[in-house]
C-alpha cells in the first residue's frame, strides 16, 4: 500500500527513499478557473474577460498540500526531515502519483513545519503546480516533414487532449533559400510567417482543442513539429 500510494518528486520516492506513509490518498487537487466578471450596466448578465481575451478557459495554479507519517524506527527524524528538505525546497520539479504515473504535474514544493499526529511526526509538504498535467511519453516527441515546395505538417485537430491550448515548437532546417514560409489556417482565422533557420515558438500559431487547423510549410528543408499537449 504504501508503494502504491506514494507521490515521486524527480528522482525521489517518498516511500522507496524517505518511508513517508501518507495519511490520507493523494490527490492532486483540481485548478480552478480564472475569470474576470465585468458588469455592464446596459446589458443583460455580465462578460467574463478571462474568456473573452483568449477564446477558451484560463486556470490558476493547483495548490494544496499532502501529509506523511515519517516512520522513525527506519532512519532518525531529523535525517529524514533533512533529505526532504534537501530534495524539494527551492526547486522546479517534475511530481508524479505513483497510481498514475505516467503522467506529472510540474512546479515548487515545501515543506512545512513538522507536526505531532496520534504520536506520530507527520511532515506536511506543500505544492503549487502548473494546471495542466503531461504525459512523460510526450516529452522529447518530435514530428519532422521534409519539404520541397510546399509541404503540411500539421492538419486535424487536438480535441484528445482536454483542454490545453498547445502553441508548437517549430525547428527550421534549411536546405535552400533564407527563410521558410509558415501558414496557419483555422475556420476563422489565416496567418503566415516567414521563419529562418532555427527553433521557434509563435504564440498565434496556437492549437485550440477542437478546433480544426492547419500548418502548410512552403520552403526547401525540413520542419519539425513539438505539439505537448496536457491533462486536466
Amino acid at each position: 500500500m504504501e508503494r502504491e500510494y506514494s507521490v515521486n518528486f524527480g528522482q525521489y520516492n517518498t516511500w522507496s527513499d524517505w518511508h513517508l506513509t501518507p495519511a490520507e490518498r493523494p490527490i492532486v487537487v483540481p485548478p480552478t478557473e480564472k475569470t474576470h466578471n465585468i458588469d455592464l450596466p446596459g446589458g443583460s448578465g455580465v462578460i467574463d474577460a478571462a474568456q473573452a481575451l483568449t477564446g477558451y478557459p484560463v486556470f490558476n495554479m493547483r495548490e494544496g498540500s499532502w501529509d506523511f507519517y515519517v516512520e522513525n524506527d527506519i532512519e532518525p527524524f531529523m535525517t529524514i526531515y533533512s533529505k526532504v528538505m534537501a530534495a524539494l525546497q527551492g526547486k522546479r520539479l517534475r511530481v508524479s502519483l505513483e497510481e498514475d504515473a505516467a503522467y506529472f504535474y510540474e512546479g515548487r514544493c515545501w515543506v512545512d513545519n513538522p507536526k505531532q499526529s496520534n504520536g506520530h511526526t507527520m511532515l506536511t509538504i506543500n505544492y503549487s503546480f502548473n494546471p495542466y498535467k503531461h504525459k512523460f511519453a510526450d516529452i522529447g516527441k518530435v514530428v519532422k516533414t521534409a519539404v520541397n515546395g510546399s509541404a503540411t505538417i500539421f492538419s486535424g485537430s487536438v480535441s484528445n487532449y482536454t483542454g490545453e491550448p498547445i502553441c508548437p515548437k517549430l525547428g527550421i532546417e534549411l536546405s535552400s533559400g533564407n527563410t521558410m514560409s509558415i501558414e496557419f489556417t483555422t475556420s476563422s482565422r489565416r496567418y503566415t510567417t516567414s521563419l529562418a533557420k532555427g527553433t521557434w515558438v509563435d504564440p498565434i500559431i496556437m492549437l485550440i482543442p477542437g478546433e480544426t487547423t492547419s500548418i502548410v510549410a512552403k520552403g526547401y528543408g525540413t520542419v519539425s513539429l513539438q505539439a505537448i499537449g496536457g491533462w486536466l
